[in-house]
């Protein structure tokens, strides 16, 4: 179990690294009375990392050690990534024990990239607090920490990993694998965010947190009424940002090295055809203009839970 805990430390003290973006967002959003929690969100995480790599002996992890991390490390994840809901409490709650059960359901759903949310006003909140929330699905749903753990071993720890975490090899070298997942997801934040901002959803915050979560499928969104922006041709970035996020690496790579007639596989193909029956069902039980329809099934075929 010592190599498991070793291994969790060096998960949480990176991912107490990447909590300084949702910092930095409440600098520019001067959200004083979110920068604190956020920053003692990242100092727990380095604390208890340090704790758990200065106490244990960081070893090579076979496939059952690797299983049991990546399950602890979730539950971790979701105790300090609580802090800052629980510190602002944004559930308007009296009782201590429904705000701290609020707040770690709220915090698992980001990491997990369920997108089930307990906020019923995500307006009244702190900008960076929203950003803070979407980023979570960052962290857990493109697996970062763990692609950022996975440069600090070679062989058979690299290969678990990989296995667990369910990677798919695009390259011979796993490493290579994962930079090019994290420069393509890069690339496509970058892109899908200028292009959002300058449709309409203005605030850097919110644009780059709708794109956070449509890419990473959980659909938390920093607004609460999403369907000002349910209008081409913002809504239909949207909608191809949520595809993306639903469909496998594998087409990505193809994509960006041009290789369009391998890219497109029959599991990609059904992908649209189904949701293209949904459209058609949808329009015939319950008509609305299409683009909403198509915005609605999207959003559901991809697990997402954007509002209407």
């Amino acid at each position: 179990m010592r190599p498991v805990l070793a291994n969790m430390g060096l998960v949480l003290q990176l991912a107490g690294i990447l909590v300084a973006f949702p910092i930095g967002m409440g600098f520019i959003y001067n959200e004083n009375q979110a920068i604190i929690p956020l920053f003692v969100t990242s100092f727990a995480f380095f604390f208890v990392g340090f704790l758990l790599n200065a106490l244990s002996v960081r070893e090579e992890l076979d496939f059952r050690q690797s299983c049991i991390l990546l399950t602890c490390v979730f539950f971790v994840l979701g105790i300090l990534g609580a802090i800052p809901y629980f510190w602002l409490n944004a559930f308007n709650d009296s009782s201590i024990i429904d705000r701290f059960v609020n707040s770690f359901f709220e915090s698992v759903s980001g990491f997990t990239t369920t997108g089930f949310s307990l906020i019923t006003d995500p307006d009244a909140l702190p900008r960076s607090l929203m950003f803070y929330r979407s980023f979570t699905h960052l962290i857990g749903g493109l697996g970062v920490v763990f692609i950022l753990l996975a440069f600090f071993y070679s062989g058979k720890t690299l290969d678990n990993m990989s296995r667990v975490m369910n990677f798919m090899r695009v390259t011979d070298s796993i490493k290579k694998s994962l930079v090019s997942i994290l420069v393509v997801y890069t690339v496509y934040v970058i892109i899908f965010s200028a292009v959002i901002y300058f449709l309409g959803l203005t605030g850097i915050a919110n644009t780059i947190s709708i794109v956070l979560s449509a890419l990473m499928t959980g659909g938390f969104s920093p607004i609460g009424d999403f369907s000002p922006y349910v209008a081409f041709p913002a809504v239909l970035f949207v909608i191809v940002m949520m595809i993306f996020g639903a469909t496998s690496f594998f087409i990505h790579y193809r994509i960006v090295h041009r290789k369009f007639r391998s890219a497109f596989t029959k599991d990609f193909l059904m992908f649209i055809l189904i949701s293209a029956i949904g459209v058609l069902a949808v329009e015939a039980v319950y008509p609305l203009d299409i683009l909403s329809t198509v915005f609605h099934v999207i959003s559901a075929s991809t697990a997402q839970v954007f509002p209407p």
